[in-house]
């Protein structure tokens, strides 16, 4: 049942979100989330983190629109803008 979730509240979601998975026991993940949180706090640009871990509408996103991209990864409206 839930691959007929409707994902369409965060594919018209018009904020910048920072997705992540802290629980995911990877370095690699925790390192490069820190990173892109400074560099987005310091260019002021607002944004809101997401844990796939916890939040299973993200996860399905993340699976659906981002490929072979590893997190983190910055989305917009739906769309993976960078990783």
């Amino acid at each position: 049942m839930a691959s007929g979730m409707d994902l369409s509240a965060l594919e018209n979601d018009p904020r910048l979100f920072l997705y992540t998975s802290l629980t995911a026991g990877s370095s690699h993940i925790i390192t490069a989330t820190s990173r892109l949180e400074t560099i987005l706090k310091a260019n002021k640009i607002p944004f809101q983190a997401i844990d796939i871990a916890t939040d299973e509408k993200a996860r399905r996103l993340w699976q659906r629109r981002a490929g072979q991209r590893k997190l983190p990864g910055l989305v917009k409206e739906g769309y993976v803008l960078g990783v």
